[in-house]
C-alpha cells in the first residue's frame, strides 16, 4: 500500500479516572460519557469499533487531553509492530494493535506493512474489501463461489463431483440414493437393516454371492401388494421352500406336458424348474437329516379316538402322507381340502376304517391296517390304488 497523503489528527478528552492511556493505545468514546476517550478494550468496545490511537500519553488522575490519529501512516515505534508479513491489523481485546486474517467481527484498524508501519483507517472498512485479505468482489451466478489455487472466482457455480475430495467421506445419511437409470456397481457389500431389498434387475459376478443370513427369507409381491413366503434360509442354515404359511415337503407335481417340475402348494406354483423334455423325477437331494435317505415325506400324524369328522388342518393337510392312529370306535371321516389335483396317501394306523372326502363331496373308505392313494377331481376323492396291506 502507498502513504497516503494526509492524515487526521485532533485532540480529545480524557478522564484520568477511567485509567490511563499510553501511546499507540486504540481508544474510543465512553460509553458513559461520550466527550472522553478511553482505551478500546474488548470490554469497553463491546459491539463498537474503534476511532483513533493515541499519539501522546496521560496517566493523571484528573481530566487531560491526548492527541488522537484517526487516519494516516504511523511507525512501527508507534504501532508496537516488528516485522513480519504485510496483513491486515485489528484493535485487541487490551485496546493494542495486532496483525490479523480478517473474521467476522473483527474491529479492522487499517493494514501493515511488512516493517510494522501501518496505514490507519478508521470507520473505513467494509466486508467486501476485507473479504479474502483484500481482493474481495461481488458474487455472481448461482451456486457456490470457489477458491482455485488461493485465488477466489466469483462467478459461483454448481457443485460438481470433480469438487468432492476423495478425503471428504460424506454420511450417507445426507444422501439421497436415488440414481435414476444408473447402473450402481460396488467391490464392496450391500446390506440392509430394512425389511428387504427391492430390486429391478441384478446381476451378480460369476465370482459374486448372494449371501442370505439364517431366518431370513426370499419372498414375492402379489397383484394386492402382499408379501409371499417363497423360501427361507433355516436356523441350520438349511433352505426351505415354503407356501402361503408353513414349510410344506414333498408337494412335487410332474406337469402333464412333461416338460416342468414345481413345488406346488394348493395349485400355486412356488419353484418351477424347466427343462425341455424332462420326463424323469425331480432329482432330490439328502435332507442331511437320516444318513443314506435321499428324501423323506412329510407325514401327518395323529390319534383318533372317537367318530367326530377330522378336518385337517394347513400343517396337516400340506403333507402328502396322512396316517391317523388309535381306536375310533366306529367309521370317521377325514375331511380334507377340495382342490382339483391334490392327491393324498392314506395309511390307516387306526382300528377302524376312515373315509377320506371333501366337506361337501364324496369320499374313499380306507380299511384297517391298510394304505391307499387318493386323488381329488375337484369335487369328491376318487381311488387311485387298492388298499394294500402295510
Amino acid at each position: 500500500m502507498t502513504t497516503p497523503a494526509y492524515s487526521i489528527i485532533f485532540s480529545a478528552k480524557v478522564n484520568g479516572a477511567s485509567g490511563s492511556v499510553a501511546v499507540g493505545n486504540v481508544v474510543i468514546p465512553s460509553a458513559s460519557a461520550p466527550t472522553y476517550y478511553v482505551v478500546a478494550t474488548a470490554a469497553a468496545r463491546g459491539t463498537r469499533r474503534s476511532e483513533g490511537i493515541a499519539l501522546t500519553a496521560y496517566g493523571g488522575s484528573a481530566v487531560g487531553s491526548i492527541e488522537i490519529q484517526q487516519c494516516g501512516t504511523i511507525s512501527a515505534t508507534l504501532s508496537g509492530l516488528s516485522a513480519g508479513v504485510a496483513s491486515w491489523v485489528r484493535c485487541s481485546a487490551t485496546g493494542t494493535i495486532e496483525r490479523c486474517t480478517p473474521a467476522p467481527g473483527d474491529d479492522i484498524i487499517g493494514y501493515a506493512e511488512a516493517d510494522g508501519r501501518v496505514h490507519l483507517c478508521f470507520g473505513f472498512l467494509t466486508s467486501s474489501i476485507t473479504s479474502g485479505g483484500g481482493g474481495g468482489s461481488t458474487p455472481t451466478g448461482t451456486g457456490l463461489r470457489k477458491v482455485v489455487a488461493g485465488v477466489e472466482n466469483a462467478a459461483a457455480s454448481l457443485l460438481v463431483n470433480a469438487d468432492v475430495d476423495a478425503a471428504a467421506a460424506i454420511a450417507g445419511t445426507k444422501v439421497s440414493p436415488d440414481f435414476g437409470s444408473q447402473n450402481v456397481t460396488t467391490t464392496g457389500s450391500i446390506a440392509t437393516t430394512g425389511s428387504y431389498i427391492a430390486a429391478g434387475s441384478a446381476t451378480i459376478p460369476s465370482t459374486g454371492t448372494i449371501r442370505i443370513p439364517n431366518t431370513h427369507w426370499i419372498t414375492s409381491r402379489d397383484a394386492g401388494s402382499n408379501d409371499l413366503n417363497m423360501m427361507r434360509v433355516s436356523a441350520a442354515a438349511n433352505l426351505e421352500v415354503w407356501g402361503t404359511g408353513a414349510a410344506f415337503g414333498d408337494n412335487i407335481q410332474n406337469a402333464p406336458s412333461g416338460q416342468r417340475h414345481v413345488f406346488q402348494d394348493q395349485l400355486v406354483y412356488r419353484l418351477v424348474l424347466k427343462n425341455t423334455g424332462v420326463h424323469c423325477s425331480l432329482p432330490i437331494a439328502g435332507d442331511g437329516v437320516l444318513a443314506g435317505v435321499p428324501y423323506r415325506k412329510k407325514v401327518a400324524t395323529w390319534t383318533q379316538s372317537s367318530t367326530a369328522d377330522k378336518t385337517l388342518s394347513t400343517t396337516e393337510y400340506e403333507c402328502p402322507d396322512l396316517n391317523p392312529t388309535g381306536t375310533a370306535g366306529g367309521s370317521f371321516n377325514i375331511i380334507a381340502p377340495t382342490s382339483s389335483g391334490a392327491e393324498y396317501k392314506v395309511v390307516n394306523d387306526n382300528a377302524s376304517q376312515c373315509i377320506i372326502k371333501t366337506a361337501a363331496g364324496a369320499g374313499v373308505t380306507v380299511a384297517a391296517a391298510r394304505t391307499a392313494i387318493v386323488r381329488c377331481d375337484g369335487t369328491n376323492y376318487k381311488r387311485v390304488t387298492a388298499d394294500v396291506a402295510h
